[in-house]
This record gives structure tokens, C-alpha cells and sequence, in this order.
């Protein structure tokens, strides 16, 4: 089960590693990278110690090919599905509209509870300077019969009376607010429900009803671009970095807009990866000891893939090389690295998984900007205590220490984004973002297309490819990975299921992890394939 790894009274993640020849993602474009040319897609990352030593993760992007396709049905329900895409598309639309309308509320919500705060604060100071009117506020919950006081306090305190009768009415106003703001907030969650249970009705012959078997091929050109890398450097050493834990995805979710993101049909039923039969629905991913260099996979498809495998143009699915869509893919690693010092830090993964839930507003998808928030929100991170190692002599000053901070901010939230999260498969353009700037990340990632179809993956746009925006020796800026995870436990604007509640009530909450520039740890890498040819 996925949650199972990471239970325990502590999460101490380390391998055996010669202190001599370690692989560091911190061994950045300052020092000996910046003269490695990388042409390939693949980044690489250095050694702490050895300089000549060069090690290359999995390219970020892969390549899928269609080998063959066969019908097993009859596919004039193809042109019923085509008018079925015509409502949804309405209905989408709808759907865009009324998460609008939610957000803002939301926002309207958060700024009413903030002004409620702001009162009962200044309430509280009030009565803490003015211990009269901590009686007055006894007196009034039975005015009738205590008439005389009142009164009497209302005439020597006139001025104070009157600050603390306008606040308390000034907190009923925002309270009133707030309690109509959650009723409008709650409708349209009503009404997000409906539309969405209309959907599955309709959808659900096209889902269910098998539509033909298609083959493919993913290769990742690990091999012939860690060849490259050695003849463009032959001054360096590269090797493929060693892998383990991998992870590969193929859990089918809706592309195209927020509205369609849960709406849309489901392409695959039932899938064969390396020989292995998996169900898309299925929450366990396939594992392997190590990442492959290439792939193969069988799927059994539903009448609506097929569907969009023969008329790809009528269902606005973008096509590979071979005039067919792809079966999207995505797999998640875990490789060696040592760390930049020698901390003891402990942390609250759920803490980290709100935080980073609160900056995306409900959505499963980041931006780059907004990642970048979390880790600069210091009170966010209130709960995390860091305990320098060996650093008796004042090696460290106080900007290597805010800096090694944030690198540890970053690695907490990819190891609670790879518990609760999966690597996006279905990509429009990648745009992440290096140490230096901003960058898009996905945050319109899903509103290229009217309406797209789970299980497929898009062509993906610009040379850069995955990490355009990272340059190939500034691995160590993990906004490149943060940006590539979509939360399991949030539908998109549907709210969250079983697996947030899972994370809750089986990840244990407060851990310590020990990080070393001696002992490797490992870190969390992905590989996502594309239609497009790579390096």
C-alpha cells in the first residue's frame, strides 16, 4: 500500500555511501557544471568530492509510439459520443463559471473570518486594559435585572461603552456576512455535484463498453544520451545515476479545462505494463526495482478511446507522429544524494500537505509562483525545527543557514507531495522554473482544450521540454519536481476523497529525518513520455 513506507516513529531515508564518491543534486552551476555541455534532455548532477565524476538522472521526458490499434466494437457509437462532446462542452463551460463564483466566495469567506479575528482581538484587548467592561459584559446577558449597574457604568464609561457596543456589533455584521457567504458556497457545491453526476450517467456506456486493443512502446533515451554526454565532455565520466523504488503511473485522469478535468471519460479499461495486467482505477501503481530504459504496454479500451483513436480531430486530442493519440505514462524515482550539511530537522507532513492545498485554492495543480510561496511563508513552517550538526566552529553563517532552510522546505514538500500526489501524465507545456525567477508551472495547464480524454498524453511544446526552465546543471532547484505532482486527494474542484482522509489517518504527522553532506538520502525524481521525439 502506498502509505506503508512511510510509517514509523521516524522517517530516516539513507543509504551506504562512500564518503568519497557521493552524487549531490547541491553541487550547482557555480562550481564544476557550468563546463559540462548537456545537449540532451536528461539533467545531470555532480559528485561532492570527485570532480571528473558526472551523473545522469532519467530524462524527464520520454517518447511513446503506437505499434498497432484493433477495434472490437462497433464504432458508429462514435458519432453518438460526438454529440454527447457537444454537451459536454456546455456543461463544461457551466462548470468553469461556477468555480469562479466559488473561488470568489471563498475569498470573500477567508477576508470575513479575518475581519471577525481583528475584532474578537480587539475585543479582548479592551476588556484586558479596561477590566470594567469585562462586568458591563456580565450585566448585559441580563439587563432587566441589573438595570441600576448598567446603567451607572454606561455613564462613568460612556466613551468606552460605546467603543465596545460598536466593536460587538461590528462582529455580529461580519459574523452575519460570513454565515451567508457559507450558505452561497455551499449551493454552488451542490450544484457543482449535480452537473457532475449528470456526467457520469451519460458518460458511463462510453466508459465501460470495450472498444478495441491498442500497443506501445516508451523509450526514454537514457542510454543514447548518457553516449552523447561523453562524447560532447570526454574530460568527464558519466554514468546513469543508480535508481530504485520506481513507480509507474498509469492512473487515467481528465485533461482539458478545471470543469472537464473530472467530467471526462475514462480512455482505458485495463492495461499491461511489462507483462503486468493493471486496473486504471487501481490506487497501487506498478513497481521496479529500477528505471527502465524502455517500456511496453497493451491497454484494453473503452468505446471512448477507441473512439478517439479513430477520430482523433472530432475529440480535440492532440496526435504523435504516427497520426494517433498516446497512451499516457509517468513514473516517479527515487535516486542518491547527499545533502548540502549535516541537519537534524523535524517537521508535520500534514501541516506541509495544508499549506500546500491552502495556496492552491482547492485546485490539484501548482504554479511554480505558488510553490515559491510556500517555501518563503515563514509562518507556514513555524512547526519545523532545524538542529545544526558540527558546526561548532561558526562555519555556517547566517545567509548559508536561511539558505540550506529553504533547500529542507523543498525537500519536505516533495516527499509529502510523492505520498499524496502522482506525476502529472498529460501535460500541454511544461514551464518550470529554476532558482532565479518565476516560472507558469501548470496553472493553465488544463485550459488549452475544450474537453480531452483521461488516459491519453499531448505532444508537449518547446524545445525545453520538462525543466525547460530549469538549465541542465540546476538540478538542485526542486521547483523543477513540485511543479510536476497533481494532489490524489483533491478531484480538482470537486473536494477531496478517500486518499486525503487515508494520508491523515496513516501517515504519522511528525517526523525526524537526519541529512548528511557524508550519507546519501534519496530524493524523489520523475519521467514523464511524451508523443514528441526527444534527444
Amino acid at each position: 500500500m502506498l502509505f506503508c513506507r512511510y510509517m514509523g516513529v521516524a522517517l530516516v531515508l539513507s543509504l551506504s555511501s562512500n564518503a568519497f564518491s557521493s552524487p549531490s543534486v547541491y553541487i550547482n552551476a557555480s562550481n564544476k557544471l557550468r563546463d559540462v555541455k548537456n545537449t540532451v534532455e536528461a539533467k545531470i548532477i555532480g559528485d561532492h568530492v570527485n570532480k571528473s565524476a558526472i551523473y545522469v538522472l532519467p530524462p524527464s521526458m520520454g517518447v511513446i509510439e503506437l505499434k498497432n490499434f484493433r477495434a472490437s466494437t462497433n464504432l458508429a457509437f462514435c458519432d453518438e459520443l460526438s454529440d454527447l462532446v457537444k454537451y459536454s462542452k456546455a456543461r463544461t463551460s457551466e462548470l468553469g463559471k461556477l468555480a469562479a463564483k466559488r473561488e470568489q466566495i471563498l475569498d470573500q469567506k477567508i477576508d470575513a473570518e479575518a475581519g471577525k479575528k481583528a475584532v474578537e482581538e480587539e475585543l479582548k484587548k479592551l476588556k484586558t486594559d479596561h477590566p470594567v467592561l469585562v462586568e458591563y459584559e456580565k450585566l448585559l446577558k441580563d439587563p432587566s435585572g441589573n438595570a441600576v449597574a448598567l446603567a451607572k457604568i454606561q455613564k462613568e464609561n460612556a466613551d468606552l461603552v460605546k467603543k465596545y457596543d460598536d466593536l460587538k456589533a461590528s462582529g455580529k455584521e461580519i459574523q452575519s456576512t460570513f454565515e451567508e457567504l457559507d450558505k452561497r458556497f455551499n449551493t454552488l457545491e451542490v450544484r457543482i455535484a449535480d452537473i457532475k453526476k449528470v456526467f457520469d450517467g451519460l458518460y458511463e456506456k462510453f466508459a465501460k463498453r470495450e472498444g478495441g486493443f491498442a500497443n506501445f512502446e516508451y523509450d526514454t533515451g537514457w542510454d543514447r544520451q548518457v553516449k552523447q554526454l561523453q562524447v560532447d565532455n570526454p574530460g568527464y565520466q558519466f554514468d546513469r545515476i543508480f535508481t530504485r523504488d520506481v513507480k509507474i503511473y498509469a492512473k487515467f485522469i481528465g485533461a482539458g479545462d478545471r470543469g472537464s478535468y473530472e467530467a471526462s471519460l475514462p480512455a482505458i479499461l485495463d492495461y499491461v505494463i511489462n507483462g503486468e495486467t493493471y486496473s486504471p482505477t487501481s490506487e497501487k501503481p506498478q513497481s521496479l526495482a529500477a528505471m527502465p530504459g524502455n517500456m511496453s504496454a497493451h491497454v484494453r479500451l473503452s468505446l471512448a478511446g477507441a473512439c478517439a483513436l479513430v477520430n482523433p480531430d472530432l475529440f480535440q486530442i492532440k496526435r504523435g507522429e504516427s497520426g494517433m493519440p498516446v497512451f499516457g505514462l509517468s513514473a516517479t524515482y527515487q535516486f542518491p544524494s547527499v545533502f548540502s550539511a549535516n541537519v537534524k530537522v523535524t517537521y508535520n507532513r500534514h501541516t506541509v500537505y495544508n499549506q500546500i492545498k491552502k495556496e492552491g485554492k482547492g485546485t490539484a495543480v501548482f504554479t511554480t509562483r505558488q510553490m515559491k510561496k510556500v517555501v518563503e511563508d515563514k509562518d507556514a513552517w513555524a512547526h519545523m525545527k532545524v538542529e545544526w550538526q558540527d558546526n561548532s566552529d561558526g562555519e555556517l553563517t547566517e545567509a548559508d543557514k536561511q539558505k540550506i532552510i529553504a533547500d529542507l522546505r523543498k525537500e519536505i514538500m516533495l516527499e509529502v507531495l510523492e505520498i499524496t500526489g502522482i506525476p502529472n501524465p498529460e501535460k500541454d507545456r511544461p514551464n518550470f522554473l529554476g532558482d532565479d525567477g518565476y516560472g507558469g508551472g501548470f496553472g493553465g495547464g488544463w485550459r488549452s482544450r475544450d474537453l480531452g480524454y483521461g488516459g491519453f498524453a499531448d505532444g508537449v511544446g518547446g524545445s525545453g521540454g520538462l525543466g525547460g526552465l530549469c538549465e541542465a546543471t540546476s538540478v538542485s532547484s526542486i521547483y523543477c519536481v513540485l511543479g510536476g505532482f497533481i494532489l490524489k486527494g483533491l478531484n480538482a474542484i470537486f473536494g477531496g476523497d478517500k486518499v486525503e482522509t487515508e494520508f491523515y489517518s496513516k501517515v504519522k504527522a511528525e517526523v525526524t529525518r537526519e541529512l548528511s553532506t557524508n550519507t546519501a538520502s534519496l530524493r524523489t525524481g520523475i519521467t514523464v513520455f511524451t508523443s514528441e521525439k526527444r534527444n
